[in-house]
């Protein structure tokens, strides 16, 4: 990530080992392996909440830990889950948590039963830690507010499947709709609307850092998608195209067909929506043409614009505009 959240993500590194906020069965084979997992993520959920509300002045150093600890239990949660129902075998470099329990026991299918009660046990962990923090007089309007965004998780994951699963190209509101509750919701909106929660800022501000955050998570995504569209797997160290091969209907492929000419959609439509189609060339080729290329850039300037005009408003925080300004800077020229 950025320079700026390194020491919040080490602080939080830290506290994590040093609470042992993980999972407590007495069987220190799982233990192991789920602080593993958890530690071996780049933490920049958590990291970003505990940089905000130190940025303040005013929380208990704690509380900011607990709270980034939260965040980043249910963030691992959502991995395991995630990589079980995309039938992932492999997070971060090494073997998805569900396929190691299943060497370990055997069985494929005992392997994801108990990683579901794994990311079960850290979702209810989440919020049990949540519940201990010390500003107590915050916690009822924080526990609100965290599982609302959950539950957008949630949605956003069954739309992410069921369009995926469905004959036809979703339009790019829908796939907006999707990354804003899949990626937007806790990896910017949780961050960004627990600092406000805590300081107790006005209804007004906390509607401007919603659509900041919401905004940030659909340029989040959009990188990505871009990334893999047009990058360069030697920098990256990720597969280019590979968003292509598993035919993601993601917002690249919603902006194309939207801007592509009548044979360009007739090819997207015939590779999206019929599973035995391979070919890829042809698909390539529609991402590369000059129009749509050029509808993508438009999106992507256009929402940076919406952001910088958000972060500029008197209402907005200088904490936050302070550490959104140069993340910003970073998605928006990223490479890896």
């Amino acid at each position: 990530m950025i320079p700026l959240l390194q020491p919040s993500i080490d602080g939080l590194r830290t506290f994590l080992l040093e609470k042992n906020c993980f999972v407590s069965w007495n069987d220190p084979e799982i233990e192991n392996k789920v602080r593993e997992y958890i530690m071996s993520g780049k933490l920049i959920r958590g990291g970003l909440l505990v940089h905000l509300l130190n940025s303040t002045g005013k929380s208990n150093q704690d509380d900011v830990f607990i709270l980034g600890a939260a965040l980043e239990l249910s963030q691992s949660a959502f991995l395991i889950q995630d990589d079980i129902m995309d039938k992932d075998e492999i997070r971060r470099g090494k073997p998805s948590l569900h396929i190691q329990l299943s060497q370990t026991s055997n069985t494929s299918d005992v392997g994801i039963y108990l990683a579901l009660c794994i990311a079960d046990y850290l979702l209810f962990m989440s919020q049990e830690l949540l519940s201990t923090i010390s500003h107590r007089s915050v916690i009822p309007s924080l526990s609100q507010y965290w599982n609302i965004q959950l539950k957008r998780v949630s949605i956003g994951q069954y739309h992410d499947i069921k369009y995926s699963r469905t004959p036809t190209i979703p339009s790019v509101k829908e796939i907006r709709t999707l990354y804003e509750n899949k990626t937007s919701s806790y990896t910017f909106s949780i961050p960004i609307l627990t600092s406000a929660i805590t300081e107790d800022l006005p209804e007004k501000t906390k509607t401007i850092l919603e659509n900041i955050a919401n905004d940030f998570g659909v340029l989040f995504q959009l990188t990505d998608d871009m990334l893999n569209m047009y990058g360069n797997s030697k920098a990256s160290g990720k597969p280019t195209f590979s968003d292509i091969r598993e035919k993601k209907k993601t917002l690249l492929v919603s902006l194309a067909f939207e801007t592509a000419e009548k044979a360009q959609q007739k090819i997207l439509s015939e590779y999206y929506c019929n599973t035995t189609s391979k070919d890829m060339s042809s698909i390539i080729n529609v991402f590369h043409s000059s129009e749509v290329k050029k509808m993508i850039d438009q999106s992507k300037d256009s929402l940076r614009t919406t952001i910088e005009n958000n972060l500029s408003d008197s209402m907005t925080p200088k904490n936050i505009v302070s550490t959104i300004t140069p993340l910003l800077d970073f998605i928006v020229t990223r490479t890896v």
